[in-house]
């Protein structure tokens, strides 16, 4: 998606680091957990070999422990790390390779948690309020303090690797661009979340004088991450079934851009493949799914 960049990337930066629970406090509603995850590429005259990406490691009170994810060479290339407190509900998240960690404040009154902290080594890159309504996320306020906020909280998500390349590779160039437009100064983004049963049906962001919007159609099968999401056991995501069309509408942008998303999957409705593609696009790519029995 070419004008995914600026606000998009803000938006996915943010959502990399929240475990988006509901009110639920310590039932572990993980029904089948991933073990590994495998991806593939596709056009019209090309494709490539199914690869390995992420091992998911669960620890015996069915806790993810590590995600270790692989480089097309099969060489594990980023561990990512999580620790939980007494009443197994994540307090850290840690890449080590390359000093980054994601600290969770929870509030007193019923446990959910309220802030999140983005450090490089001691130095705080970022912190995201989070606010509910109904029991449900309604709005996050991220404060970017350091450009390096986006690239770190991309490592922390489990399924960057999985991000295809129209969204990764602008990265960089956005960081730089950021730098230099706010000349390290913090600026703040506010994330709207508009609900419809357990599935957001749209994110509207705003920030920086931009604004974005993403809409999300679903189908009726099991979420594969619904009831998990980095590493909190309990309560529901993003959403409870899968996503089947994105369409995002940027300011400064007359038209929209959209994804879609085809699925397979196993006896019990979870998702054992996924594709997504662009409309009037020959490329695809695929993400396959292994879970524990």
């Amino acid at each position: 998606m070419k004008k995914l960049t600026k606000l998009a990337l803000i938006v996915l930066g943010t959502l990399a680091l929240i475990p988006f629970t509901s009110c639920k406090k310590e039932e572990n509603t993980v029904k089948k957990q991933i073990s590994r995850v495998y991806y593939s590429e596709q056009s019209s005259d090309w494709s490539s070999p199914k690869t390995l990406v992420q091992q998911w490691n669960w620890d015996k009170d069915n806790l993810l422990k590590s995600i270790d994810n692989y480089g097309e060479n099969g060489n594990t290339e980023l561990i990512i790390n999580f620790q939980y407190n007494d009443k197994k509900r994540i307090s850290r998240i840690d890449c080590y390779q390359y000093n980054v960690s994601l600290l969770y404040n929870y509030n007193e009154k019923d446990h959910l948690f309220d802030r999140l902290d983005l450090y490089y080594g001691n130095m705080i890159l970022g912190t995201c309020a989070v606010t509910y309504k109904d029991k449900k996320i309604d709005m996050l306020t991220a404060t970017v303090y350091d450009d390096y906020f986006y690239k770190a909280a991309a490592l922390l998500d489990p399924l960057s690797a999985l991000l295809p390349k129209e969204l990764s590779e602008p990265f960089v160039a956005f960081e730089k661009q950021l730098a230099q437009r706010n000349n390290d100064q913090s600026y703040v983004v506010n994330v709207q979340f508009t609900w419809q049963n357990d599935n957001v049906s749209q994110i509207i962001a705003s920030g920086m004088g931009e604004m974005i919007s993403i809409t999300a159609q679903y189908d009726n099968k099991n979420c594969f991450l619904y009831g998990f999401l980095l590493g909190q056991p309990g309560g529901g995501g993003l959403f409870q079934n899968n996503p089947t069309m994105v369409i995002v509408t940027e300011s400064g942008y007359s038209d929209s851009e959209s994804m879609m998303a085809t699925y397979q999957y196993d006896s019990s409705n979870y998702p054992t493949m996924m594709t997504m593609y662009e409309p009037e696009s020959s490329y695809q790519f695929s993400l396959y799914f292994e879970y524990n029995q």
